[in-house]
């Protein structure tokens, strides 16, 4: 009985050290993870994350830092030259290596990274050439290449042009990719045509049932949705000649009008105004001809056939709709969908950076008032339409569902995730407000509001929406699946 009961002991000890051991192997793994270049470079080393989620300028800095071009040939005189001048400079090879010797040693938390003999398996052996890389204008043959050949198969392969739009998608393909990412043209092209057609049919005849009436026959809660729009689209993008222009601007308010009527639940919201416009856009330049499009990305409306302008109109209503269906309670009765991301980007905030978050808590600063509008209006005016329009590739690309629901299910069953725009979009709302982290933890709370309120984001380039996106997509699979990581904030 005594031999038991030790053994029985011995059982126990085991078993606490083994969890114990467990528990220090995710300290030392989320520790790693909270480097951004360490996770980057560990995904193209067969993390679960992939690295084609990953914008290609992000992929390109790991690369060049695995493998450096070759230095270039010298010539046998010249050499013989400078190792005159300098006989006690090592050889080339020796010098690199040297170099390579010199970095500061790794840090504890590279512990949970693989070994570096598994980590340098990849690289060619001694003496053998670099991999050469092709142009850029070659990659970017090859990227349109890709979604020609996703695009035109008969059965349009929903995984494989999410995996290539995460990244951006080329202007001629981004009406047709759109569209079949938000499910409003089916993936069979045998049906497509039809589709088409039976759904701007269906559009154009709305327009006369539900637009083009007599005001006196508009009840007073249609009234005072027709009201609010026709003061609405006026404000819309109002530095855009496009979206100044009459024409244009009675086509948002049909859409806008008609979309109400049919979403009672939610009805008219301001902030609805905004979100049509990447589509209408969209689509206007993917449905003329390139001669009516400007170096700006205007296009020269009254050179639009009337045709053409319908369909781009009829488009751009059931792909909003398609968006709005997945985040409708964002639009209903006070917001609720849009209240929890407001929170939710707050418990972000507070996990990643406390010192910034204490500061606002401390200038008295509130979330939601600086909040509200990046989450009512996905950063609509916060960034020019050239940049929503390239981040609306990814958002599109990481499909749609609500901001509480995991990314994937308990079970881990492939082809069920749940990856949802609305949930990445909190985490590039914390990784925008975060890039100002230094410098917005000097300001008072007058300042704070007005640089909150205008953000210095209209001199952006693609280069630095890609380094957003990138930032915001490790943050939300590091946190999103881990939801202790948010709630521990509080145990302190």
């Amino acid at each position: 009985q005594l031999l038991r009961k030790f053994l029985q002991s011995c059982s126990r000890a085991r078993a606490a050290l083994n969890r114990r051991l467990a528990q220090l192997q995710l300290a030392q793994l989320a520790q790693a993870a909270s480097s951004q270049l360490q996770l980057v470079a560990y995904f193209g080393r067969g993390m679960r994350l992939t690295a084609s989620k990953l914008p290609g300028h992000i992929i390109r800095q790991v690369r060049d830092a695995t493998f450096p071009p070759p230095p270039a040939e010298v010539p046998a005189a010249a050499a013989a030259a400078a190792g005159d001048g300098a006989k006690g400079d090592p050889p080339a090879p020796l010098r690199q290596q040297s170099s390579v010797s010199s970095l500061p040693p790794p840090s504890r938390s590279n512990s949970a990274l693989p070994p570096p003999s598994r980590c340098n398996s990849a690289l060619p052996p001694d003496g053998a050439s670099q991999p050469q890389y092709g142009s850029l204008l070659d990659k970017e043959a090859a990227r349109i290449a890709k979604f020609e050949r996703i695009l035109s198969a008969e059965i349009v392969d929903l995984a494989a042009l999410r995996d290539a739009s995460w990244s951006g998608i080329p202007a001629q393909f981004r009406m047709t990719a759109w569209q079949q990412l938000l499910g409003y043209l089916p993936v069979n092209r045998e049906w497509r045509a039809s589709t088409l057609l039976r759904k701007r049919r269906e559009y154009a005849e709305a327009v006369p049932q539900f637009f083009d009436v007599d005001d006196s026959e508009r009840s007073e809660y249609q009234r005072a949705i027709f009201h609010q729009i026709l003061l609405d689209v006026p404000r819309t993008c109002s530095a855009s000649a496009l979206f100044q222009h009459k024409t244009v601007q009675r086509s948002l308010e049909r859409i806008l009008y008609i979309w109400a009527l049919r979403h009672p639940a939610s009805g008219y919201v301001q902030g609805i105004n905004d979100l049509v416009l990447p589509f209408f856009l969209a689509f206007l330049t993917s449905s003329v001809a390139p001669e009516l499009v400007n170096a700006a990305g205007e296009v020269d409306i009254d050179a639009v056939p009337a045709e053409v302008l319908a369909c781009v109109e009829a488009d751009s209503f059931w792909c909003l709709s398609k968006l709005l269906n997945v985040v409708q309670d964002h639009y209903t009765f006070a917001q609720p969908g849009i209240q929890r991301m407001v929170f939710r980007l707050k418990e972000i905030v507070q996990r990643i950076d406390r010192p910034l978050h204490a500061h606002l808590a401390l200038q008295g600063i509130q979330f939601i008032q600086f909040a509200f509008r990046w989450m009512n209006c996905l950063l609509m005016r916060e960034l020019g339409l050239p940049m929503i329009t390239r981040m609306w590739d990814t958002y599109l690309a990481e499909g749609a569902a609500d901001i509480d629901a995991p990314l994937t299910t308990p079970t881990g069953a492939p082809g069920v995730s749940t990856d949802s725009f609305a949930v990445l979009h909190v985490y590039v709302c914390a990784a925008l407000l975060l890039k100002w982290s230094e410098k917005l933890q000097h300001m008072q709370f007058q300042e704070l509001v007005m640089f909150l309120q205008h953000l210095p984001t209209s001199e952006w380039q693609v280069k630095e929406l890609e380094e957003l996106l990138s930032q915001a997509y490790l943050w939300k699979e590091l946190y999103h699946n881990s939801q202790a990581h948010l709630q521990s904030q509080y145990e302190v």
